[in-house]
């Protein structure tokens, strides 16, 4: 068996969006001071506005300090009050959100990775003109999340995921736990993969921040590629987008790999996209 972490990507399997309960890709950049000014994302928002026509700013607490290679702060660091703005989808489906110091798009509906790429160049052609950020970190992430249980209130997790990501469910008859989540860590050709999975109850959420709750018991796995390169710095111009956008495809790749690894081909089947 193919190591998923380090080997060739798998081959691509077209999906319902079902278990896609969200998919984001975040660009983190030096600060850009002139982005926390009154008027200097004025004409960004006119470039965007007939895509994304809805906006709210908001006020954000952020760390500040020195970053590791794993994406965290090293003690001490402080933190300051920041401002981040949303740009809202016309369909409502996608939002975006810029700070001084990081891009970040996500959707609840992904249709395919290709539309979800023409929504970010189209960002980008209208972003790095304006601001040339240095980009300091990419990253790319899956959120999967399915019923855990069949109508019948059986669990269908045992014929749907690798029965290494299952953990204690299955081993006390009648008796599952209510929560269990497992997250690791791994090296990459890519950078880093951050991986959280497992089973959650009714109305919990592992990451409120990107989902919402469910009345079901589900089962999740979260799966972020990063770069993590401590010396990457790009500098984001038009001229470079092509380059930057492979660069994410590849992030996207590796993380589709690992999805493809932690189900079953019994997952693949029922999800499977059906040929119009």
């Amino acid at each position: 068996m193919e190591n998923p972490f380090l080997g060739s990507f798998a081959d691509r399997v077209p999906l319902r969006p079902d278990p896609l309960a969200r998919v984001l890709v975040q660009l983190v950049y030096q600060p850009v001071m002139k982005i926390g000014t009154p008027d200097g994302l004025a004409k960004f928002q006119d470039a965007i506005r007939s895509r994304y026509p809805t906006v709210q700013s908001m006020k954000e607490v952020v760390e500040i300090g020195e970053i590791d290679a794993h994406g965290e702060h090293k003690a001490p660091h402080n933190t300051v009050t920041g401002l981040l703005y949303q740009f809202i989808s016309s369909d409502g489906a996608s939002r975006l959100t810029v700070a001084d110091n990081f891009l970040t798009l996500e959707t609840a509906h992904y249709v395919s990775r290709e539309t979800f790429l023409t929504q970010l160049r189209f960002i980008l052609e209208c972003f790095l003109p304006e601001y040339s950020p240095v980009i300091t970190r990419i990253g790319f992430r899956y959120v999967n999340r399915i019923s855990a249980v069949g109508d019948d209130g059986e669990l269908l997790t045992p014929t749907l995921v690798r029965k290494e990501l299952l953990g204690l469910h299955g081993l006390f008859a009648g008796n599952p736990p209510q929560r269990e989540l497992s997250d690791t860590r791994f090296s990459v050709p890519e950078g880093m993969v951050i991986m959280t999975w497992g089973h959650t109850e009714p109305n919990y959420v592992h990451a409120p921040e990107v989902l919402m709750p469910t009345r079901v018991p589900a089962w999740v796995v979260d799966i972020d590629t990063i770069t993590n390169d401590a010396n990457m710095e790009i500098i984001g111009t038009t001229e470079l987008l092509d380059s930057l956008v492979e660069k994410i495809k590849d992030l996207a790749d590796r993380g589709r790999t690992v999805f493809n690894w932690c189900v079953t081909s019994e997952f693949l089947e029922m999800f499977k996209k059906e040929e119009s």
